[in-house]
């Protein structure tokens, strides 16, 4: 009578895997952007925030001891990245190293320094160090967005 009771919750475990696998695989066939992955970092002395998103969630921690939340990224939101880096973004994403920066408070300790990376494949393409909570114009929605989705408020 075990051995059949195992064998019957074993097979509802594989089948319940596969099932949500095979679910979760579904639902990212309608995402756009497969290989693409966007960052955004913020470092201080007294702070640490890291959100990454990629077309299976949204990846985030807010401090140096805490240990990473992950979170699922709705279709929507994710295809509303891709479509923005899509439009403004993927063309020129080679020179986003070379983006004006609005503000430079991060380099004496007025501001935490920033960073946005977009990496497609292999590649990453990173801009230069901001103050948080001010990003340059051309990443601005993105890390907006991002923020928002962690549930994370901008702190400047």
């Amino acid at each position: 009578m075990k051995k059949i009771l195992s064998i019957l919750i074993l097979t509802m475990v594989v089948a319940t895997g596969c099932c949500s696998a095979k679910k979760k695989a579904e639902a990212s066939a309608d995402r756009k952007g497969a290989g693409l992955e966007f960052e955004y970092s913020a470092v201080s002395r007294g702070m640490f925030k890291k959100i990454t998103a990629t077309q299976y969630g949204l990846t985030f921690t807010d401090g140096r001891d805490a240990k990473p939340q992950t979170t699922e990224i709705s279709t929507a939101d994710w295809n509303s990245l891709v479509d923005y880096y899509e439009k403004n973004l993927s063309k020129k994403v080679s020179g986003l190293s070379e983006i004006e920066v609005p503000s430079k408070k991060h380099q004496f300790d007025g501001a935490a320094a920033a960073t946005f990376t977009v990496t497609v494949g292999d590649q990453q393409y990173n801009t230069p160090a901001f103050d948080h909570g001010n990003p340059p114009a051309q990443v601005k929605p993105l890390v907006d967005k991002m923020i928002r989705l962690a549930g994370m408020e901008t702190n400047k």
